[in-house]
């Protein structure tokens, strides 16, 4: 199987078991255009760089991924994590 994506940190072929569903809640998917608008707004609005696969709860939040009914009246936290991307690739993505 071929797969393109710009977020290889969270890329895996999974196998019969995925996860232990008691301890998880939900799974949020975002697509590689939504972390690419997510990684320019950290960039451009908050001068920080990140990989693509630490943009990934960015994107999510940016685009409804998260039903607003369940941020309404809370405190949000996103964890934003890691700056391994090389300069020529943090050039393709923001000029994406």
């Amino acid at each position: 199987m071929i797969v393109t994506t710009i977020h290889f940190g969270i890329l895996y072929i999974f196998g019969n078991i995925l996860f232990y569903s008691a301890l998880v809640d939900g799974i949020l998917l975002v697509d590689d255009l939504e972390i690419v608008e997510a990684i320019k707004f950290l960039y451009f609005q908050m001068a920080t760089v990140v990989e693509p696969a630490g943009a990934a709860p960015l994107a999510a939040l940016m685009f409804g991924k998260v039903p607003l009914q369940d941020l309404e009246g809370k405190n949000i936290v996103i964890v934003i994590s890691g700056r391994n991307v090389t300069a020529e690739d943090l050039e393709r993505i923001l000029n994406k």
